[in-house]
């Protein structure tokens, strides 16, 4: 019983920007938690979302900025997700191309497990010097990356929002993409698990 929120607070980029916080049903706090990085190259965490995991932890989806390994004291921003276990205890976390300078970056909005209990399913945006791409990234339990499918190509802007798994190989997602940030269209579409769509609509 009770509830989960995620919590970001503070302007400062070191202290307490990401964390959890359980209620029981009376709105009282059984604990809080903040996860502030070991890692120096990370500042400015964000989460976008959470979801409960199938040990009954919790991942946070979000972004970073991370030291760009090519110019020191310039930070890009990354893909970032934060593992916790059920008490929100701090057990892993991952950054997505964190030995890529700026000719890659990005953004994670929200994440899926599938239905096999496999793998996580990530929606986020990959950020390159000319566009930007949504894409689906495949991550194992222990953080890894399998692999990234950018699901459309040659606009200069999109994004994947969110999506969900409605099959074992199939998932309803909304995806924008378009020239400028005034012509983006958003949609509704199903992709596959390697990011291919197929079915959209407006």
């Amino acid at each position: 019983h009770g509830c989960i929120a995620l919590i970001y607070s503070g302007y400062d980029q070191l202290i307490d920007r990401v964390g959890l916080t359980r209620f029981d049903e009376n709105g009282n706090i059984l604990w809080k938690e903040s996860y502030n990085s070991q890692d120096t190259s990370i500042v400015n965490p964000f989460g976008q979302s959470f979801i409960q995991t199938l040990d009954s932890g919790f991942l946070i989806t979000g972004k970073c900025y991370y030291e760009d390994p090519d110019e020191p004291n310039i930070f890009l921003i990354k893909p970032y997700y934060i593992k916790t276990d059920k008490n929100g205890n701090f057990e892993w976390e991952t950054v997505v191309h964190k030995g890529i300078g700026s000719e890659l970056k990005g953004s994670a909005w929200s994440t899926s497990i599938d239905p096999s209990g496999s793998y996580y399913y990530s929606s986020i945006t990959q950020i390159y010097p000319d566009y930007n791409a949504p894409a689906l990234l495949k991550m194992d339990f222990d953080g890894n990356v399998i692999d990234i499918y950018n699901i459309v190509v040659g606009y200069n802007n999109g994004g994947l929002g969110y999506a969900t798994f409605i099959n074992d190989t199939v998932l309803a997602a909304s995806i924008g993409w378009g020239n400028s940030d005034d012509e983006i269209r958003n949609y509704a579409t199903l992709i596959d698990t390697v990011g291919n769509i197929l079915d959209t609509t407006f």
